[in-house]
């Protein structure tokens, strides 16, 4: 079987740093967790995961957004930026 490369740390697919390497996404993966311990909305450590990654940005995608909260907070936080969302279908049956 042949091993595809990874979406997130290829580096012919990243563009910027929020997944750069194998060790950030580690660490995010990490503050998502200990924020759904904690009782934190998962939206509020996002957005201040991408706050800390660099400067604003210009464009929001957020793919598989759901109910959109992530995006809205997002949004709030970078209101300069424009922003992109979607969700599957079957998500709102």
């Amino acid at each position: 079987m042949r091993r595809t490369a990874s979406p997130f740390t290829h580096p012919a697919q990243v563009q910027g740093p929020l997944y750069a390497t194998a060790s950030r996404i580690a660490s995010r993966t990490s503050a998502l967790h200990r924020a759904r311990v904690a009782g934190r909305h998962a939206a509020e450590v996002i957005t201040e995961l991408a706050a800390a990654s660099g400067p604003e940005p210009a464009v929001i995608a957020d793919i598989g957004c759901g109910r959109g909260s992530t995006t809205l907070a997002l949004s709030q936080r970078f209101p300069s930026a424009r922003s992109n969302s979607c969700a599957k279908a079957h998500e709102w049956a």
